[in-house]
């Protein structure tokens, strides 16, 4: 009898502290949905969408399109610094008004625009392509700029604003009724100065696939010229006057002009490789090909 009574009461004390252990634990049951684990693409890099033109940027931000677009105005207006533009690989258009630019990055006279980021898609039938004004710091990449009423891409100062360190690559640049890349100063005030042109294709441009007028400091570079729509003074690849400019290892194919060296024109202060024309020779030195060369076909 007694170990009955012995056996009963070790049972009740094995309830008892499970019920003591099970409280202690806390409560069972779920106390709502899980929680999401992954953050979401606007958390990581919140995004304002652009769905209608025209469209003016007034704050910092990575911004993008939704479509294809078209303006009978201007296309964007960048009046803000330290701002992304993707495209999506969708391109805007105009109207072939001269007075509208696609992309418009306005720097001010004494306010420069910085940090200013345009890239993957297409720019077409707008006056100016892109049209980078007063900037310091920008990156042009992966678009195709094409049949623009005048410049594929302008960069330009105005006195006393400065326009540097724009970095144009990776696009393709044809068929606008001006130049194909138009770097610009009115006064020889060394204001637009230091920018990069690598790895483009530029074609079917009005007189010059590159021109750069006292703009200072400025490499070209590896980039592929097809012909060029001539000029009074024919067609250039890449025509630079009282800059300081370096031009090495591009390729152009189907120039010709009455001035300069071969199918480039190079006059005053500017710094180039060796020129390679038509027969495969060396037409500055008599000297053996150079890794820097420009080459004409």
């Amino acid at each position: 009898m007694k170990s009955k009574i012995a056996i009963i009461t070790l049972l009740a004390l094995l309830i008892v502290s499970a019920a003591t252990s099970a409280r202690a634990q806390g409560a069972l049951a779920p106390s709502g949905a899980p929680a999401p684990m992954m953050k979401t693409l606007e958390q990581i890099e919140p995004r304002t969408p652009i769905s209608s033109l025209p469209f003016t940027i007034s704050s910092s931000g990575s911004y993008y399109l939704t479509s294809p677009l078209h303006s009978t105005n201007s296309g964007i207006t960048v009046s803000a610094d330290d701002v992304t533009i993707d495209l999506m690989g969708f391109t805007i258009s105009g109207t072939q008004d001269t007075n509208h630019s696609g992309i418009f990055i306005a720097g001010g006279d004494d306010v420069m625009r910085r940090n200013v980021v345009v890239r993957n898609g297409g720019i077409t039938r707008f006056g100016i392509g892109i049209h980078v004004k007063n900037t310091q710091s920008a990156q042009i990449s992966h678009l195709i700029v094409y049949q623009n009423a005048a410049e594929g891409i302008k960069l330009i100062s105005v006195d006393p604003g400065v326009c540097t360190d724009v970095t144009v690559e990776q696009c393709t640049i044809t068929d606008n009724s001006s130049y194909g890349i138009y770097g610009y100063t009115k006064n020889d005030s060394q204001n637009n100065r230091d920018h990069t042109i690598r790895n483009n294709r530029i074609s079917g441009n009005y007189t010059a696939g590159v021109r750069l007028f006292r703009t200072r400091g400025c490499v070209v570079e590896g980039n592929a010229f097809g012909k060029q729509v001539p000029g009074e003074l024919g067609a250039f690849a890449v025509y630079n006057t009282q800059g300081y400019n370096f031009t090495v290892r591009n390729f152009e194919r189907g120039n010709t002009n009455g001035i300069g060296a071969a199918y480039w024109g190079f006059q005053g202060s500017e710094t180039f490789g060796p020129l390679v024309d038509v027969t495969g020779y060396l037409t500055v030195t008599n000297n053996t090909g150079s890794p820097w060369a420009n080459f004409s076909r």
